[in-house]
This record gives structure tokens, C-alpha cells and sequence, in this order.
């Protein structure tokens, strides 16, 4: 069951952000959409890569992964975490190529890592659900190099955020991130944000890991949880990128 704001709280709080952003970036509707099921809902969004450049999607959401849960995660056991998104693998283990933004939106955090150390920049007016800059498995950051983007268009994934991690630490990603210093970076479905990596806990497995995170104000209770988790936000992006358009 999701979770909810109350709607006088709710009101308060996107009145705010709308003012906020509007002064920034291009005039679109904030009012996020109808809040999709978390495990078969799907949200409106382009693929990231390119036809072609990747292999047939397979949806390993909640599969096993090793490691603790940390307060955001999914997990299969007390001591035994689930995996929080799907991961798409390029057709060719030595490509590495572009990412792009899935829908029209907001850069809401980058962080790249030198020598383990993060530099992280986040967005003043739409920062993501959590921080994912501090996880490390062992020295090895487990995301590795990342960015989230939340949804700005005007159709039902308003308000979602996509999370993007194990992607190379180079100039355009960095660009996005110096950016962040100095105010909000809108993107849209035809923005490269970055290109498919390896780094993190991915080392030797170049892949694009991505995560669909209900809208700020909503989570839900997982059901596939043991012991049921409460306060989540990570959906299965499956269903989405099943129904997604094609990137040509």
C-alpha cells in the first residue's frame, strides 16, 4: 500500500518546489502523477541506450545480491540484501557507450569518485529520495560513479526519479556535476548524461544499472521483503523499460 502525505501538507510542499523551479529552469508542470504500482506499474520514458547496443532486457529486480541492506534497499533476509533496480548490459562487453535522459527533467544529483574519495553534487531544489555517495562494499564504492534525474514532463512518470550508477567518470558526467554547482541542469530525452561503465562493486561487468524511485512524499511497504520493509521507494523498472519507446 503507498504511502501518502496529507493533502494539505502535500499542497504546501509542491507549492514550494514549483516556485522554486520555475525560477530555474523551463516552466513545466510539478504536480506529480498518479503514483503506478510498484511491482507491474510503468512509467512513460525513452530507453537510455541506443537499438542495438544493448541485449535483451531481464527483469532482476529483488534478486539476491550480497551485502547488507542499508536504509533505501530491498532485502531478502535480515542479513542478505535484494537488488533495487534492473540492469542493462551493452551487446558487446567492450562497448561503452552513451546514456541518455529517459524523459524530459532535472539533474537532481552526480557523484564521481577519485581514489574512493566522492565528490558529490546534488540539486538545491530537487534533491533524490537518498544519498547512495557514502555506501562502500569493503573500500570499493558500490554504485560507483552515478546520477539522478527526476521527471518533469507532463504525462504519468512526473515527479519520478531515475537513478543511473556504474558509469565511467568522464567529462560529460563530470560537466553535469560541476554544473550542479552553480544551479539546476534541465535535461530531456535527447540529453547524454553520461556513458555505460564499470565502476563500483561492477569491475569487469561493464552494465548500466538503473533504479525507478516513486516521487518525493510516496513510498511503499514491499511485500517481497523478509521481513516486509516499510518506507521504500525503489519500484521494479521492468515493466517500463518492457513498455518503453525505442531509442533510434
Amino acid at each position: 500500500m503507498v504511502e501518502r502525505l496529507t493533502a494539505s501538507r502535500r499542497w504546501v510542499l509542491r507549492a514550494g518546489l514549483a516556485s522554486a523551479v520555475s525560477l530555474l529552469v523551463p516552466a513545466v508542470s510539478t504536480e506529480a502523477a498518479a503514483i503506478v504500482s510498484p511491482y507491474s506499474g510503468a512509467i512513460p520514458m525513452t530507453l537510455p541506450v541506443r537499438y542495438g547496443q544493448y541485449r535483451a532486457f531481464r527483469d532482476n529486480w529483488h534478486e539476491r545480491r550480497f551485502g547488507p541492506a542499508s536504509r533505501w534497499s530491498h532485502r531478502l533476509s535480515l542479513t542478505q540484501r535484494a537488488h533495487d533496480g534492473n540492469d542493462v548490459y551493452p551487446a558487446s562487453r567492450s562497448y561503452m557507450g552513451v546514456v541518455y535522459a529517459p524523459f524530459r527533467g532535472i539533474v537532481s544529483a552526480v557523484c564521481t569518485y577519485a581514489n574512493g574519495v566522492p565528490t558529490y553534487r546534488v540539486s538545491r531544489t530537487t534533491p533524490p529520495p537518498w544519498n547512495y555517495s557514502q555506501v562502500f562494499d569493503g573500500r570499493t564504492p558500490r554504485y560507483g560513479n552515478f546520477i539522478w534525474l527526476r521527471s518533469t514532463a507532463a504525462d504519468a512518470s512526473n515527479g519520478y526519479f531515475m537513478f543511473y550508477c556504474h558509469l565511467q567518470n568522464e567529462s560529460l558526467l563530470r560537466s553535469l556535476r560541476d554544473k550542479l554547482r552553480v544551479g539546476e541542469v534541465a535535461v530531456n530525452s535527447s540529453s547524454s548524461v553520461g556513458r555505460i561503465g564499470e565502476s563500483g562493486n561492477a569491475v569487469g561487468d561493464p552494465q548500466l544499472h538503473l533504479e525507478i524511485h516513486h516521487p518525493i512524499g510516496s513510498s511503499f511497504a514491499c511485500s517481497r521483503c523478509r521481513p516486509k520493509r516499510y518506507g521504500l521507494t525503489a519500484i521494479d523498472p521492468y515493466p517500463s523499460l518492457r513498455a518503453a519507446r525505442i531509442r533510434r
